[in-house]
């Protein structure tokens, strides 16, 4: 069981980040959520968060811009952030597709995939996180895409 830790779920649609919260909070973390952006900052604000998962596509805006006020924040430049989206990945900012210390996962989401880059973006500096076995067909990678054959 992971120790006390808090991941913010930033998704306008209810269903997935309930669901989405069910499973990861079965993990043992601690759920908190935001619809948008301002209720990020506002959740940020009121809880001490160790991880977002972000949406990329939100009313009003985009995960993109989240990101973006994260980084510029004494407060929040080292939080990691999980990208999760119905877009591919070429279909997302070029300059989010280019930050090496992100993930990023296709909706529907692949639950292994989903756990293994929790533990990864949460494992101390200089630690090897113990990962789940990728599902048959799973990507690889670090953006969480099929690689190219």
């Amino acid at each position: 069981m992971p120790e006390e830790k808090t991941i913010l779920i930033v998704d306008d649609d209810n269903a997935i980040a309930t669901s989405l919260g069910a499973l990861i909070g079965s993990w043992g973390y601690q759920v908190i959520y935001a619809e948008d952006g301002v209720g990020a900052s506002l959740q940020l604000q009121k809880h001490r968060t160790d991880l977002v998962i972000l949406d990329y596509q939100l009313p009003g805006g985009n995960g993109a811009a989240i990101y973006e006020r994260l980084k510029i924040s004494n407060k929040f430049r080292h939080l990691p952030v999980l990208f999760v989206s119905a877009h591919t990945l070429n279909e997302i900012d070029p300059r989010i597709r280019q930050i090496k210390d992100i993930r990023f996962l296709n909706k529907p989401i692949d639950q292994n995939l989903l756990k293994k880059y929790i533990q990864e973006l949460l494992a101390p500096p200089g630690s090897v996180p113990q990962s789940p076995s990728p599902a048959p067909g799973a990507a690889a990678n670090p953006q969480g895409q099929e690689p190219k054959p």
